[in-house]
């Protein structure tokens, strides 16, 4: 496996703010998303548990949390971003290889939701709930992620792992 461990080492400064109540204060009321996942680059793949804290700021109170996956447009070779005349033989020399999301459980507040794919590319996902103007919806996704054989912002090519817009976010 590969593992990632970014380190920051502090320097004492007394007349400056501890950095942590700092970031507390600061990220009081934002978004917030937490990825855990293990990467298994022999079988090109993520295993992914992805939790995020929605505030809903959308002026109404909404029958859906609604997020973007943008590499699920890599399932199908219709609706890949890179299946165009013009960048098909450079994103896929050895032909068209599938990738994207496969999302296996969906939570919202804690409760198991079914979840719908509003578009045939699978990159609008409704996670039905009712969520209401000014509340938080705490998101919990289990999947997996196929990286496919493709030289693009999401891929396997020469050696290297591109995961470019990979993990779901909040949609606008």
């Amino acid at each position: 496996g590969v593992y990632l461990l970014v380190t920051h080492e502090r320097t004492e400064a007394p007349f400056l703010p501890d950095e942590s109540t700092m970031l507390i204060e600061a990220s009081a009321g934002l978004d917030s998303i937490r990825i855990d996942a293990a990467f298994d680059p022999e079988g090109r793949q993520l295993t992914v548990t992805q939790e995020m804290t929605l505030r809903n700021r959308t002026g109404q109170d909404q029958a859906a949390v609604m997020l973007r996956s943008w590499s699920g447009a890599y399932l199908a070779q219709e609706t890949s971003p890179t299946a165009s005349d013009e960048l098909y033989y450079a994103c896929y020399p050895a032909g068209f290889d599938p990738g994207g999301l496969k999302l296996e459980k969906a939570f919202v507040n804690g409760s198991v939701t079914i979840w719908h794919w509003l578009d045939e590319a699978q990159t609008v996902l409704s996670l039905p709930a009712a969520w209401a103007e000014g509340s938080q919806a705490l998101v919990r996704l289990q999947y997996t992620v196929e990286i496919p054989r493709c030289a693009s912002r999401f891929g396997y090519a020469e050696g290297f792992f591109m995961l470019g817009n990979v993990f779901p976010v909040p949609a606008l």
